[in-house]
């Protein structure tokens, strides 16, 4: 890291070391954007987490970086100086890669449909990399045979550049180029330019443009900036060639100001792409967006997006744009209520992005936001959505698609726990065996004595037992001290972690005013442990336990996957659950896909074939598939052959999993890319499995023209993909980028859809052509390149 960089880094620490204290205390006007706000204190806890879980991204996780690698080094140290290739487990244990039962790796048959589990595939290449240096955030995009993938990438932590990696894929995922970190953007003036976080891949899936979008910071002539870049690139036949990054919004480098997850879309319809992002401002959140045509130079001036009011500013977070076949354009993103409820809200443009109409609500929904799943290492769970639309020529053309991760209704019962008596700890408490045993209802008050100390307390659970633990004191003067978890019956495991500090002591007389907790249901029955630990400085705590109970709410425990549908965006369906596993196992950041055909698939974290010694601690991805239009759906069951044990892996990312992962569909083929620990620490898998066909009900079909496949056609056959309107006769044509005419075949197959496998002459030339679908008068195209 140069000079400057390190001062950067130097000043930020500074910052972050105050922050908590400044913005937690709440009751200056003048510093606190929150003041006076009548919201549920818990939710304005949350709100202020969402500037600290953007800066997480920056620089300032650096020092989590570091100290990671030391701890690594220590245990290597301690076992004689192994050289191992990724990081012991924090009990100096060998990692486990856990492999899929037999029955979870054979074809699944369902009714008349057969699923295969596919293959799992790794992306990065590891070779040089810092034993702690972790991959998460994945993004991908495809073009016929061709895959672009993007993700973090904690090796720039140890080397000192960029935080991005990206890759890509020639044969249709089925191996992979770790392609290094991505091209920075030569301006007059700029310098010292990193990419660091929130990877996006995007691509106009007619003319094969790939997109790149990524948050950054850099130098200029007002000093250190942050803001996002937009790089926009084509495959050569052999790579992506990327044109020069712009860098689309700029700000200064600092916590109150800084630009977050940006998401962008490529649109075939008028060619433009689209970019939404949060845009902190005095320390409140805003959801914002531009534009550009397809070169991707040129942006609009940013308008704000969720409305400008005390409900909506500051608690706002993780915007997705999406364009369904005919351009009409949609946003999402996610909202923190006032009281228990979250909400997704939903504003649609028709004109491309001139205007947009007012925000509604999508869904309502209760979230864990406290903790992440089970080895998840950041101190807050936001619940990003997944969003889709289906752009087939079939009978749900235009429907939205929309997953989440939902908990039951624990605030409305977060005030009546801790009534059962005090439980004080008894030291020493340090390790399983000498556990402060505790009843849940009590509270508990301990002391941690110095860095490094740690109290644990057993507790007894039953399975589906419901509990809610929150920090509401603390008196130590230094600032994110204390870390408070649920371990399994192991000891080792974490299944839940959140941060708490000396700014929550409510005081004499005043009751949790900004306490610090999480919900958590028992997967099994047995005994688990209460771990309160510190990360900087000594002092004494107080924990409230309880039980809360379901009443009506649509989640069973800490985290359930639901999906809705929508025709249009302003009335949704009735929410379906699609994990099929007993209360108690957690799920988290679901992605979801509308496939070409039609069909819609669905995938996420899932913990329910976790070894029982783990209770519920080891992550599989899953997936479901859905072929009418999102009212049921059909478990496919794991993706992945091997489980993650998130605890045990050793990493310099913050989150390790990422916010989220990633599901892309063709019109062969779903894509699904994650963050994997199955080797000690993150990396980036895939997997390509075939879709599963349905069947196309009757009805009127559009003249339609899709993207030849393989797209670059690059052993001179392909096949075409086309749908007639009508029974007449009709032609495909293929013209050079002159307008000539080299190659025509007559077609007389019926209204609807077909496929074709067809052959270019020999004697055409690499380069550009437009593939045309013409019947009557009318004719559809869209753009092939041809690879000799």
């Amino acid at each position: 890291m140069n000079a400057s960089r390190r001062a950067r880094a130097a000043s930020l620490v500074i910052v972050l070391t105050a922050l908590p204290m400044l913005v937690f205390a709440g009751t200056d006007s003048r510093r606190d954007p929150f003041a006076g706000s009548t919201a549920h204190p818990w939710k304005i806890a949350l709100a202020r987490r969402l500037a600290e879980e953007g800066m997480e991204s920056r620089e300032a996780r650096e020092r989590f970086a570091k100290q990671a690698l030391r701890e690594w080094r220590k245990q290597q140290h301690a076992k004689g100086g192994g050289q191992h290739l990724r990081p012991a487990p924090p009990d100096g244990s060998t990692p486990r890669a856990v492999e899929a039962t037999p029955s979870q790796r054979l074809p699944r048959r369902f009714g008349n449909t057969t699923f295969t589990p596919p293959t799992n595939v790794m992306v990065n290449n590891p070779v040089g990399d810092s034993p702690v240096a972790g991959q998460s955030e994945t993004s991908v995009a495809v073009y016929g045979d061709i895959v672009v993938a993007a993700w973090n990438d904690g090796q720039g932590f140890a080397s000192g550049g960029d935080l991005q990696g990206w890759g890509t894929s020639s044969d249709g995922g089925l191996t992979w180029v770790d392609r290094g970190t991505p091209p920075h953007p030569i301006v007059a003036g700029v310098t010292n330019f990193e990419w660091f976080s929130d990877p996006l891949v995007t691509v106009n899936e007619k003319t094969g443009a790939f997109y790149l979008s990524a948050l950054c910071d850099f130098n200029n002539a007002q000093g250190s900036r942050a803001g996002i870049a937009v790089a926009k690139g084509r495959w050569n036949g052999s790579t992506i060639v990327w044109g020069n990054p712009v860098i689309v919004v700029d700000g200064p480098f600092q916590l109150s100001e800084l630009s977050d997850k940006e998401w962008a879309v490529a649109d075939s319809v008028s060619g433009r792409v689209y970019l939404t992002y949060t845009q902190f401002q005095a320390g409140l959140s805003k959801i914002m967006f531009t534009a550009s045509d397809s070169n991707a130079v040129t942006w609009s001036a940013p308008q704000q997006l969720s409305l400008n009011n005390s409900t909506e500013n500051g608690f706002v977070q993780g915007s997705r744009p999406i364009v369904d076949g005919d351009g009409l354009l949609y946003v999402v993103y996610f909202l923190i209520g006032q009281q228990d409820n979250d909400y997704y809200r939903i504003c649609r443009s028709a004109n491309q992005g001139a205007s947009f109409s007012g925000p509604v609500t999508a869904q309502s929904l209760f979230t864990n936001f406290g903790t992440g799943p089970p080895g998840f290492n950041r101190s807050t769970g936001i619940e990003f959505c997944g969003i889709s639309v289906d752009r087939s020529q079939g009978r749900y053309r235009g429907r939205l698609y929309l997953s989440w991760a939902e908990s039951l209704d624990w605030l409305d019962e977060v005030y009546q726990i801790g009534l059962a008596g005090n439980k004080n700890e008894v030291e020493p408490n340090g390790t399983v065996a000498q556990a402060t045993p505790a009843v849940i209802g009590q509270t508990l008050r301990g002391t941690i004595i110095a860095f490094g100390d740690v109290d644990l307390y057993s507790v007894s659970l039953t399975q589906g037992q419901h509990i809610v633990i929150a920090a509401d004191s603390a008196d130590a003067s230094a600032s994110d001290n204390f870390t408070l978890r649920l371990m399994a019956g192991d000891g080792v495991t974490s299944l839940t972690f959140t941060t708490f500090d000396s700014s929550v002591n409510p005081g004499p007389g005043q009751t949790m005013p900004f306490p610090e907790g999480w919900t958590f249901t028992a997967p099994t029955t047995g005994t688990y442990y209460i771990r309160v630990g510190t990360t900087s400085t000594a002092g004494s705590y107080r924990i409230r336990t309880g039980t809360v109970h379901r009443d009506l709410e649509r989640g069973r425990d800490q985290r359930d996957i639901f999906v809705s549908y929508s025709d249009g965006g302003l009335a949704w369906s009735t929410p379906v659950q699609l994990n099929d596993d007993p209360p108690g196992f957690d799920q988290f950041t679901p992605e979801i896909a509308a496939a070409p055909d039609g069909g819609v698939y669905c995938a996420w974290y899932d913990y329910r074939d976790s070894a029982p010694a783990k209770d519920g601690g080891e992550a599989s991805i899953y997936m479901s598939h859905s072929d009418d239009g999102g009212s049921t759906w059909i478990s496919l069951g794991p993706l992945t052959d091997v489980r993650s044990d998130w605890s045990a892996a050793g990493t310099n990312i913050v989150p390790n999993q990422g916010d989220y992962m990633t599901l892309f569909t063709s019109g062969s083929y779903v894509w699904s890319l994650w963050s994997d620990a199955r080797n000690g620490n993150p990396d980036v898998f895939s997997a390509r499995a075939s879709l599963i066909p349905i069947v196309t009900p009757p009805g009127p079909f559009p003249l339609r023209m899709s993207p030849p496949r393989p797209n670059p056609i690059v052993d001179g056959t392909f096949v075409a993909d086309f749908s007639l309107a009508t029974d007449e006769p009709a032609d495909l044509i293929l013209y050079d980028i002159t307008g000539r005419e080299v190659m025509r075949r007559a077609v007389n197959l019926g209204q609807g859809p077909h496929t074709l496998s067809m052959t270019v002459p020999v004697d055409l030339h690499q380069g550009f052509y437009v593939l045309t679908v013409r019947q009557g008068g009318r004719k559809e195209s869209a753009r092939a390149y041809l690879v000799r």
